[in-house]
C-alpha cells in the first residue's frame, strides 16, 4: 500500500433497478485500485439515507469518492449534489451535468440544439391508462419502436415493440422501473459507442447483440454479445461520432468519465441515443474497452479518473 495515496471511497449499491450492475462495477474498482496501492473503502448507498451519507465515516475519511453508482440518485446528480455541499471530491460529472444527462428526453433536445441527428420520440408519465399512452404513442411515432425509461440506463425495462399488442406488456414492464417513459423511433441499425474523458473521446466500439437487440440480457449475459474496437466503420463515420460525443459532453459540462451512444442507420449516419456519465466498469463494460482500444489500461483509466477529481 501506498501510505502517500490519497484515500479512496468506493460508493455503488444503491437501491435503483441497476443495483447488481454497480455492485458488479465496484469489485472491479475496487479491486485495479488496491492493485494500483491505494487505500481502498466500500460504501453500499442502499444503508445510508441520502441526506446521512456525508456524515459516514468512509466519506469523511476519504479524500477522494470513487462513484460508481448506476441510475437513481446516484447518477441523476442527488448524491453528487450532497457530496458538493460537503465539499467533497468524487469522480466522474457534477450534479448539474448527471442531472441533465439522466434525462434522456432533455439530452435528445440538446443534440438537436448542436444540429445532432437523434432517433424521434415522445416522452409520457407512465400511467395506469395504457390505452390513452398507447394512442399517443401511435399517432407521434411510426412502429416499430423502442419503449423505455426515460431516466434509466442498463437497458433495463427496454422493449422493442413491432405491434400495438405488444404494448401493453412493454408498459407494464416501465411501471416497474420508472415514473415516467419514453418511446423513441426504432433505428435497425449497427450499435456503436465511445467513451469521453475529460473531453476527449477514446476508440469507438461496435456491439453485436446475437439476438440483434441490445437489451439487458444481451449486455450482461456473457456471449451475449460480440464486441469489436475498433468498429470497423469509414474513418469519416468515426470524426463524426467522436467530434459529436466531444460536442454533447461538452454542452452538458460533463466531467471525468462518460460513455456516448449511437446507432449507424442504413443511411451510414450515426444517431445519437444518450450519453452515460457513470458508465459500467464490470469486465463486460464498453467504456473500459473503448479505453483500451485507445491504449489506455483498465488500472490507468481509474488513475486518470481519480487524478481528475483532485484536479
Amino acid at each position: 500500500m501506498n501510505n502517500q495515496a490519497p484515500k479512496v471511497c468506493v460508493l455503488a449499491g444503491g437501491d435503483s433497478a441497476e443495483r447488481e450492475v454497480s455492485l458488479a462495477s465496484s469489485l472491479a474498482v475496487k479491486a485495479g485500485l488496491i492493485e494500483l496501492g491505494y487505500s481502498v473503502t466500500e460504501l453500499d448507498s442502499a444503508i445510508v439515507p441520502l441526506d446521512e451519507l456525508a456524515s459516514r465515516t468512509e466519506i469523511i475519511a476519504a479524500e477522494v469518492v470513487f462513484i460508481v453508482l448506476h441510475g437513481g440518485a446516484g447518477e441523476n446528480g442527488d448524491v453528487q449534489r450532497v457530496l458538493e455541499r460537503a465539499g467533497k471530491r468524487f469522480t466522474g460529472s457534477g450534479s448539474t451535468a448527471s442531472a441533465l444527462a439522466m434525462n434522456k428526453p432533455l439530452t435528445k433536445t440538446q443534440a438537436l440544439k448542436l444540429q445532432i441527428v437523434t432517433p424521434k420520440w415522445l416522452e409520457f408519465p407512465v400511467t395506469d391508462n395504457h390505452e390513452e399512452i398507447r394512442e399517443n404513442i401511435a399517432q407521434s411515432i411510426e412502429l416499430p419502436v423502442i419503449i423505455k425509461p426515460a431516466d434509466g440506463g442498463s437497458t433495463v425495462g427496454l422493449t422493442l415493440v413491432r405491434e400495438l399488442s405488444q404494448m401493453p406488456d412493454a408498459l407494464a414492464l416501465l411501471s416497474d422501473n420508472c415514473s415516467i417513459g419514453m418511446a423513441e423511433e426504432y433505428i435497425a441499425g449497427r450499435e456503436l459507442t465511445v467513451a469521453v474523458f475529460e473531453g476527449q473521446p477514446f476508440e469507438v466500439v461496435e456491439i453485436k447483440p446475437k439476438s440483434g437487440l441490445y437489451d439487458y440480457k444481451a449486455k450482461y449475459t456473457k456471449g451475449g454479445s460480440e464486441y469489436f474496437c475498433p468498429a470497423e466503420i469509414d474513418s469519416s463515420v468515426r470524426e463524426i461520432i467522436r467530434d459529436n460525443s466531444r460536442r454533447i459532453y461538452a454542452e452538458l459540462r460533463c466531467a471525468g468519465l462518460a460513455r456516448v451512444d449511437y446507432l449507424l442507420d442504413s443511411g451510414n449516419n450515426p444517431q445519437f441515443l444518450e450519453i452515460n456519465t457513470i458508465p459500467g466498469m464490470t469486465d463486460l463494460s464498453l467504456a473500459p474497452m473503448s479505453a483500451v482500444g485507445a491504449g489506455i489500461s483498465f488500472p490507468d483509466l481509474l488513475q486518470k479518473s481519480l487524478q481528475a477529481a483532485l484536479d
